[in-house]
């Protein structure tokens, strides 16, 4: 965040990130606990998100995180 020129929730902090790491939307997933800071700017972009949280409606449990990436 300190080398950020924008900050979430805009897209374009997700797009500069992917750019640092010279990366494109579809090659990466982003697992956030936030739908409007983290799965809603991401998610408009490109990117592949899971709304993450154990007490979150809709949401993957933490365990069922780890087993997500497992299966990546």
């Amino acid at each position: 965040m300190k080398n950020s020129h924008y900050s979430k929730p805009n897209p374009k902090y997700f797009e500069e990130i992917l750019k640092i790491n010279n990366l494109k939307p579809d090659e990466v997933v982003l697992f956030g606990n936030s739908q409007e800071e983290d799965i809603q700017p991401a998610t408009s972009i490109g990117i592949k998100c899971y709304l993450v949280g154990d007490k979150m409606q809709n949401a993957l449990s933490y365990k069922d995180m780890l087993k997500t990436i497992k299966s990546l």
